[in-house]
């Protein structure tokens, strides 16, 4: 695995598996040592989603702990003051298009790289939790209803009532990696069951 940039490596970390990430901008400056955050749209946001807040002199991660109209209040103090003359924006998931297993995917293979990687030894066990979440995820996007017919598939998204069969084909791998990492066979037999839908 060549170096990979810390950005492209906390992106992975903390959006999978959203399908997009968009950006709100702020409608006052945030002052530090505190956790609300007002913003432009609040309805752009739910508690338990990670945030980027940032502007030209500054960024960090958060995460959303509650919404109230247009303010955002987060789980930890902001430890920096961001500004809208600034540029003061916060980069979240994308809730139309929300969560899906085809990035789940995606990230679970990268991070099953990245976990051999040299670059990344010091980081071992938080890639690991992250690598098991998702896939834990992924468990609860599989149908299991052997009387439909998409039964071992995964959900398009995870508000959707469709199966494709691609998207089935693109977990199998990265179930199969993350058991070879964890021993975990509930990883397994969801990769087998996923078999009966990619083709």
């Amino acid at each position: 695995m060549s170096t990979v940039p810390d950005a492209y490596y906390e992106f992975v970390m903390y959006y999978a598996p959203w399908f997009y990430v968009v950006t709100t901008a702020m409608a006052t400056d945030s002052p530090t040592e505190q956790k609300d955050v007002t913003v432009t749209d609040g309805t752009e946001f739910s508690a338990g989603m990670p945030v980027e807040i940032k502007d030209s002199a500054h960024s960090e991660w958060n995460e959303v702990d509650s919404v109230a109209d247009n303010v955002v209040t987060m789980k930890s103090n902001l430890g920096y003051t961001y500004y809208v003359a600034k540029g003061g924006t916060v980069d979240h998931g994308d809730k139309v298009y929300g969560k899906g297993a085809f990035p789940a995917a995606f990230a679970i293979e990268f991070l099953c790289e990245a976990y051999a990687a040299g670059q990344f030894q010091a980081r071992e066990d938080e890639i690991l939790a992250k690598i098991v979440a998702l896939a834990d995820w992924l468990l609860t996007q599989q149908c299991g209803d052997n009387l439909k017919k998409a039964y071992g598939g995964f959900k398009s998204s995870e508000t959707s009532t469709q199966y494709y069969s691609v998207d089935a084909g693109r977990v199998i791998p990265a179930l199969l990696k993350a058991y070879a990492l964890t021993d975990d066979a509930d990883y397994l037999n969801a990769a087998k069951l996923a078999r009966k839908h990619s083709f």
